[in-house]
């Protein structure tokens, strides 16, 4: 099962090329804003650039670590690390945020590497769209 952080993408960076480099913040349970900077793709299905309306609502994706309750509150600590190691920009990837900031994650799979792949095939000398041997899969496949 996959988590995310709820957050707010704040801003483009650079979209001068694909996929566009953007901001992403949230604030955790003790107040304190995480600012985050990567890949639109990272935090939103949106295509996103300069002329977008900001602020857009992201998810970052992360594991649990813990759960607890201080009396009035359930504090969820997590970890950006994985799946796609993101970290702050101050080069932080644990955090403990409120459980209404947790949100269950259908997807898990980013786009990035395969559209990575896919434009520069060429330079890893590799063929697009890629091929399967048939021998890879079992007959009752």
């Amino acid at each position: 099962m996959i988590f995310g952080v709820k957050s707010k993408i704040t801003k483009c960076i650079d979209d001068e090329g694909y996929p566009s480099f953007v901001e992403c913040e949230f604030t955790d349970a003790h107040g304190t804003t995480h600012q985050f900077q990567d890949k639109d793709v990272i935090f939103t299905s949106k295509t996103l650039d300069k002329e977008s309306n900001y602020p857009v609502d992201g998810i970052i994706d992360c594991e649990i670590i813990d759960r607890k309750n201080d009396g009035s509150r359930i504090l969820v600590t997590v970890s950006t690390e994985l799946p796609w190691h993101v970290e702050s920009v101050k080069h932080e990837t644990v955090f403990e945020v409120l459980a209404e900031q947790i949100v269950e994650i259908e997807h898990h799979v980013s786009p990035v590497p395969i559209l990575y792949v896919m434009f520069n095939s060429s330079k890893f000398n590799l063929p697009w769209p890629p091929t399967v041997p048939a021998d890879m899969f079992p007959a009752s496949f």
